[in-house]
């Protein structure tokens, strides 16, 4: 069975494209953060956890991609934390990087420090990380299944933790679908 796509908007990109662009970016971390640490632009606490976090993203990469290649027998299993992290903390992270490329690479290109090109491909590549979590995939309840929508359908939270990351889950899902769709989920099921 021939995995899917990491993103249904970037149908090109593969699994293998995306980790080429973590383990890129978490090579960048490793030669830049230092310095930045030396002239105290970054703690060296940050700096631990942002490269901590791009194990986080290879590591759920690689259990998507896993899962994906095998033929469906059920949900992903559950996993609520990668290497500490929650999906919130995760997605969050690939936010605070795709802003950073937005702010950081045009004065990049500018400089003929980088390609167009590359800049391209490495924010397209990261997006297609970010639909990976936004497609819901890294979140489960206890049981293994994606909250359904509807509140009617509704699978009870067995405890805090399941509770918070469910509620940071849907308000990233609503968030989604409206900025795609122009339409929360509830309107949609409607029509």
């Amino acid at each position: 069975m021939t995995p899917a796509p990491p993103s249904t908007r970037f149908p090109a990109i593969t699994a293998a494209h995306v980790l080429a662009e973590i383990e890129r970016e978490a090579a960048s971390r490793l030669t830049v953060y230092p310095k930045m640490v030396q002239t105290m632009r970054l703690t060296a606490e940050a700096a631990a956890l942002e490269q901590r976090l791009c194990e986080a993203w290879a590591a759920d990469l690689r259990r998507w991609r896993d899962w994906t290649a095998q033929p469906p027998i059920g949900p992903m299993p559950a996993q609520r934390h990668t290497l500490g992290f929650t999906w919130a903390d995760r997605r969050e992270g690939i936010t605070r990087e795709l802003e950073r490329r937005a702010r950081l690479y045009p004065k990049w290109i500018a400089a003929a420090q980088l390609d167009p090109a590359e800049a391209r491909q490495r924010t397209d590549r990261l997006t297609a990380l970010a639909d990976i979590y936004d497609e819901g995939f890294d979140w489960h309840d206890a049981f293994g299944r994606r909250p359904p929508f509807g509140k009617g359908m509704s699978i009870e939270p067995t405890d805090q933790a399941d509770t918070e990351c469910r509620a940071a889950w849907w308000e990233h899902v609503h968030q989604v679908t409206t900025a795609r769709h122009g339409a929360q989920p509830q309107e949609q099921l409607a029509l």
